[in-house]
This record gives C-alpha cells, structure tokens and sequence, in this order.
C-alpha cells in the first residue's frame, strides 16, 4: 500500500487537514500531496493557517502513526509524540 496516495489512514489526515485548513484552499494553492503531507511540521501547518496549538499536535500524531503504520523512513526533525519520544529516550 502506498503511503502516498491510498489507504484509510492516509485519508484522516487528509480530511482532519482540509477540515481544519480554509476551505482546503491552501492545500491545493502549495500542492499538499500524501508525499509533502508526512513531512508538514509545527512551521509549516502554521504556514497552512492551522493556528491552535491542539489541532496541530492531532495532526502530527496521525501524520506520525501514518508514517508507522506504512513503515515510513523518519529523519532527525520529526515529529514523535513526547510520550513515545520519552519511553525512547530519543529526546530531552
């Protein structure tokens, strides 16, 4: 299954996404594509008018068990949820 265009889990973030975004305006106007969607950061959804800190966090942490779920490569700057992030010990 590819990560970038199908699956269920895919499709929550991607509606969560435009649900909380203007009209889904932006996603179109900057191409949010599955493959831009498991990189979007703090930053960059603030750059999608995604301003509460709580709506942000949620769609991190469905961006983070979509990456898990379809085995998705992680870099250093991603996010992973303090809880699971503390267990790991892989931040302070």
């Amino acid at each position: 299954m590819c990560v970038y265009c199908c699956g269920s889990l895919c499709w929550v973030v991607w509606e969560c996404l435009l649900a909380l975004v203007r009209d889904g305006v932006l996603i179109v106007e900057n191409e949010i594509a599955g493959d831009v969607l498991v990189h979007l950061d703090h930053d960059a959804l603030k750059d999608l008018d995604v301003t509460s800190v709580g709506h942000r966090l949620y769609l991190l942490k469905q961006i983070y068990n979509l990456k898990i779920a379809h085995g998705v490569k992680f870099e250093k700057d991603d996010y992973v949820p303090i809880c699971i992030a503390s267990f790991l010990g892989i931040r302070g």
